[in-house]
């Protein structure tokens, strides 16, 4: 028996013979040549917003390890709360429509954390390293880090330590800008505004933990 199914010049899906446009782009089975080439970009458009939204955002903000860990604690992890701010409005951006809003996430970053680390990880799928990513406890350990701020001295230090699963995530989002950007330049470099922040960063350490001291010392008085 003879097979009438007939392709789509637009988008390459057959068709049985007895439809008039096609299943997958609607074109018209007798479209015309303009018709055809119109088609064959909404087809294509099409297949690349499916491709964006399933690798997830291509270019994340990241910092190398030691950069990062250096302006969390010399910042009281105020960095932390700009690298949440430039991701998030990646991420926004990768949405056209999101109502996203980035200055809020980040403020409330021990909330937002785990949104964060899952559209990290869905853009670091295809990488085979990071396909255990445990995305849900690194989210607690930031939001239980950030608590221990509340804590008495000298445990409300261990707030200092809320870098380390942002500093894991990160790694992961370095990976996802490596394969997407042959020309990715890693941000390692210390900048003379970021020398300034940690010298304040510094001195104001020096107080936190000569205060401490002090107040030890008080107390056995």
């Amino acid at each position: 028996m003879e097979n009438n199914n007939w392709v789509c010049p637009a988008c390459g899906q057959t068709n049985p013979p007895e439809s008039t446009a096609c299943s997958r782009c609607e074109c018209p089975s007798a479209a015309t040549e303009h018709e055809i080439e119109q088609y064959r970009k909404i087809a294509h458009n099409d297949a690349t917003s499916a491709a964006e939204n399933t690798d997830g955002v291509k270019q994340y903000f990241t910092a190398s390890n030691q950069k990062l860990v250096l302006m969390c604690v010399c910042t009281f992890s105020l960095y932390e709360i700009y690298w949440f701010y430039k991701n998030w409005t990646a991420i926004k951006q990768h949405y056209a429509g999101s109502k996203i809003m980035p200055a809020a996430r980040s403020l409330f970053s021990p909330i937002w954390a785990y949104s964060c680390f899952k559209e990290i990880k869905r853009s670091v799928a295809s990488i085979e390293t990071y396909n255990d990513l445990p995305i849900g406890n690194l989210a607690i350990a930031f939001f239980m880090l950030n608590l221990c701020s509340g804590l008495p001295d000298p445990f409300s230090l261990l707030s200092v330590l809320t870098f380390w699963p942002v500093m894991i995530v990160n790694n992961a989002a370095l990976a996802v800008n490596a394969r997407n950007n042959r020309d990715f330049k890693h941000n390692d470099e210390i900048t003379r505004n970021n020398k300034i922040v940690i010298a304040i960063g510094a001195f104001f350490w020096l107080f936190v933990i000569v205060g401490m001291f002090v107040n030890k010392n008080h107390h056995g008085l």
